[in-house]
């Protein structure tokens, strides 16, 4: 809660990024198969949970042929289902609403 000018405000996702993107296994089943790797039939239960989200994910995609890359994961956001991501991640749910999307 710092004070910035102009209603601007900070909010930091520590660890989040990884998690969010693990939430939704239908993307990350697209974006690995666009890149030749194998369907992603499921992923962690309570990714908002894990101590290291980083690894375990890199984990689950190389387990499926495929590399953890900036693109990667970029791909993955744009298949998000963000109605899934909200309910599977509380944390999202927070951040959406301070940031209205």
């Amino acid at each position: 809660q710092y004070p910035f000018r102009l209603d601007v405000r900070f909010h930091a996702v520590r660890n989040a990024m990884d998690a969010w993107l693990l939430a939704d296994v239908d993307a990350i089943s697209t974006a690995s198969r666009r890149r030749q790797g194998r369907r992603v039939a499921r992923s962690h239960d309570a990714p908002e949970g894990l101590l290291n989200p980083k690894e375990w994910f890199r984990r689950l995609l190389a387990d499926h042929k495929v590399a953890y890359t900036a693109e990667v994961c970029g791909e993955i956001a744009k298949e998000v289902n963000l109605r899934l991501l909200s309910e599977r991640c509380p944390r999202f749910r927070v951040f959406a609403e301070l940031v209205d999307c």
